[in-house]
């Protein structure tokens, strides 16, 4: 199964760089996930380029904080702002980010409406 998953700009540039190697979220997915469409939000609203997940770790958000700070790409005050009054943290290793050579938009994947968080796409 592969999802678009909606991104700050700045966070899926950090993450086609190398710079940042995990993706953090509130909950997990049903699914197990093969690839990561990345969505970038307003204003730009163009899917860019993909990653493949490693590995998922859950965890109290501290635990995950101590796990994977070195390749977050955040600091750690954005990391407790974003887990306030959140009990797990859901972080997604990355691997083989990918840049498009050309972007898609949301109607390419007959979607019209950007996702909240994510959305699963058909294989």
């Amino acid at each position: 199964m592969n999802i678009i998953l909606s991104i700050k700009k700045e966070f899926a540039e950090k993450i086609l760089l190398g710079t940042k190697r995990y993706e953090y979220r509130k909950r997990g997915f049903r699914y197990n996930i093969e690839r990561v469409l990345m969505y970038v939000t307003s204003p730009h609203c163009l899917i860019i380029g993909e990653f493949h997940i490693e590995c998922i770790l859950v965890d109290l958000p501290k635990r995950i904080w101590q796990k994977t700070f070195n390749d977050s790409g955040i600091s750690e005050e954005y990391f407790y702002q974003y887990y306030y009054n959140s009990e797990f943290a859901y972080a997604l290793k990355i691997s083989s980010p990918l840049r498009y050579d050309t972007p898609f938009k949301l109607e390419d994947f007959n979607i019209y409406t950007p996702p909240q968080s994510f959305v699963y796409l058909k294989n």
